[in-house]
């Protein structure tokens, strides 16, 4: 091969690398862009660290808390009301908005013994949403709560959401708190 079509090849070679490249880029983008939970913190008699654990799934979009010490205990008044305050950012990228939320609480409260569930919601600071819930005994229960707390957010704007949980046993037992799970909307900007 000659130097002259060595040259040419090589031009026609980056032209098409730099269209492949751009395109893949543009493809890619739009999914690395969307809303994302991006860790979480807790604190509470109901959620020691070394007992809680917190997933995140991979799209973002989902968190989760499973515990194991999250237990109110209605024989015991030092343990009749356990709380766990949970708080996690939320990435919104330019291009969008999010509102939320979808929750589920989940768990089980014994024989002859009633539970009571509360849930306070703030986005950044702002109270928004409350749920309780009175729960029967000797039942495992899941409990959705699905909220609209906000209208959707200003456009890229990122938010912090903080939930303050509490389980109330009375009765003859325990009533506990198992899983809380949380997911988040999004849409493009809307005008």
């Amino acid at each position: 091969m000659n130097m002259t079509n060595f040259r040419k090849t090589s031009i026609n070679f980056v032209k098409v690398f730099l269209a492949t490249a751009t395109l893949l880029a543009a493809s890619v983008a739009p999914a690395l862009a969307q809303p994302r939970i991006v860790g979480a913190r807790y604190t509470g008699s109901g959620c020691p660290r070394r007992f809680t654990r917190v997933m995140v799934n991979p799209s973002g979009q989902v968190l989760t808390f499973r515990f194991r010490r999250y237990v109110a205990n209605a024989r015991n008044i030092r343990e009749r009301h356990k709380t766990c305050k949970l708080m996690f950012p939320i990435r919104v990228p330019r291009g969008y908005q999010i509102t939320f939320l979808d929750a589920r609480y989940q768990g089980y409260v014994a024989p002859k013994t009633q539970g009571r569930l509360r849930a306070r919601y703030f986005v950044d600071g702002i109270p928004r949403h409350g749920l309780t819930r009175m729960i029967p005994g000797e039942s495992n229960y899941s409990i959705p709560d699905r909220v609209s707390l906000i209208p959707w957010t200003r456009c890229g704007r990122n938010v912090n959401m903080r939930v303050n949980t509490s389980m109330t046993a009375s009765g003859e037992s325990i009533a506990n708190v198992k899983t809380i799970g949380y997911r988040i909307r999004y849409r493009q900007c809307r005008v």
